[in-house]
């Protein structure tokens, strides 16, 4: 799934396609996903693109790198480095870090000048961050944190949500029908949230609840109250998106 970032708060799923299989896409699916989107949007409307540890391999990187494509992804600790005439594990420049502290490597990797950023999370883990951009360790780190956002999208799918897996669905075309159904239902409840006043928790400092799950909730009252009420505060909020400019 390649999914759109809009801001902190809001990700929405873009281009998907169900894989007949367990477990992750490969190098071949991936690149299919891109190649749909240059179809549709071109590649020039990608800002940035971040993923996580799974999104590896020489074709993927080189393919990114040879079509302009700014990434911030995060790769395992045992990736192999050039490093002198033997290469190197990654975590092996990166171990000596303590919390807080990072560090800015360069090499020639996949036809390009590519950095890797290594830094603490605050459990501990090691964390590297690779990037075809010319920025500084902390200029790397904060872009790709942005990947939280991607984190919520699939959260509020699921648990925090729409509770996408209790479908028990099987069938890709279904699969994917809901999915783009529950895309827009997520799009509506954010859209209704940001209009809505969050109760405040004292007790956590923050919000009792996201925008998602404000705008969630208020969506499940008015269709218990009037359908019609609903349905005119969901056309009110897609005309309100007429007027913004992503």
């Amino acid at each position: 799934m390649l999914s759109w970032r809009i801001n902190r708060s809001i990700s929405l799923p873009l281009i998907f396609v169900d894989l007949d299989k367990e477990g992750n896409s490969n190098t071949t699916e991936r690149l299919d996903l891109l190649r749909d989107f240059d179809e549709v949007f071109g590649f020039g409307r990608i800002n940035s693109l971040i993923a996580g540890r799974e999104f590896v391999g020489n074709k993927w990187f080189k393919t990114l790198n040879k079509n302009g494509i700014s990434y911030f992804i995060r790769v395992k600790q045992n990736t192999l480095l050039p490093w002198g005439e033997e290469p190197i594990q990654a975590a092996k420049l990166f171990n000596h870090l303590n919390g807080y502290q990072s560090r800015l490597i360069e090499k020639e990797m996949y036809g390009s000048t590519v950095s890797f950023v290594g830094t603490r999370s605050l459990s501990g883990e090691l964390v590297i961050v690779m990037s075809n951009q010319s920025l500084t360790a902390s200029q790397i780190l904060v872009k790709y944190l942005k990947r939280w956002s991607i984190e919520e999208l699939f959260r509020k799918l699921k648990t925090s949500g729409f509770h996408w897996e209790n479908t028990h669905m099987t069938k890709p075309a279904r699969l994917v029908t809901l999915l783009i159904i529950l895309g827009f239902g997520l799009l509506m409840a954010s859209l209704v949230g940001c209009d809505q006043l969050i109760p405040w928790k004292k007790t956590l400092g923050h919000p009792l609840y996201s925008v998602f799950k404000q705008g969630l909730i208020t969506l499940q009252f008015l269709l218990a109250q009037s359908l019609i009420v609903a349905s005119q505060t969901i056309q009110s909020a897609l005309e309100r998106l007429k007027n913004v400019n992503f």
